[in-house]
């Protein structure tokens, strides 16, 4: 269980912006009361939603091959996390998400997109920063 942080120590979070900090954030978001695993969208707004899935997915992916994200991911939670990548998802990254959908039995073609998702990185940092600050309201409240 996440410990209480003043308010100061969650201000922190925020800077430096690396990715220990991030995952941070949204496992404070996954440990809320607010969270409900049991719903397609966790039961978050669709940006927290998009951080918290989003780095699973690139997480899951850049550790063990996106394969395993798309086996263990529900087709509904894949659903909501297509919508909200053509919605506000970085150009690129709703089709390869759909891609994977569709391929991540295919192990030619999940080569593909697990590369794309190594060299787009920093690009999916740079999105998910921009989400975390987005609903920096929320996750601090």
């Amino acid at each position: 269980m996440t410990t209480t942080l003043d308010p100061l120590q969650l201000e922190a979070l925020f800077n430096p912006r690396d990715h220990g900090n991030l995952v941070e954030i949204a496992s404070r978001l996954v440990e809320s009361p607010r969270f409900d695993p049991t719903v397609r969208d966790y039961g978050l707004d669709e940006s927290l939603f998009a951080l918290v899935e989003g780095l699973q997915w690139f997480a899951q992916s850049i550790r063990s091959g996106g394969w395993t994200y798309f086996a263990l991911t529900s087709p509904g939670r894949q659903k909501r996390m297509l919508d909200v990548l053509w919605r506000i998802g970085p150009a690129g990254f709703a089709a390869a998400y759909e891609s994977g959908m569709a391929n991540w039995r295919n192990p030619e073609r999940q080569r593909d997109i697990d590369r794309w998702v190594q060299e787009s990185e920093d690009a999916s940092s740079d999105w998910l920063w921009s989400l975390a600050l987005r609903g920096r309201r929320e996750i601090m409240a």
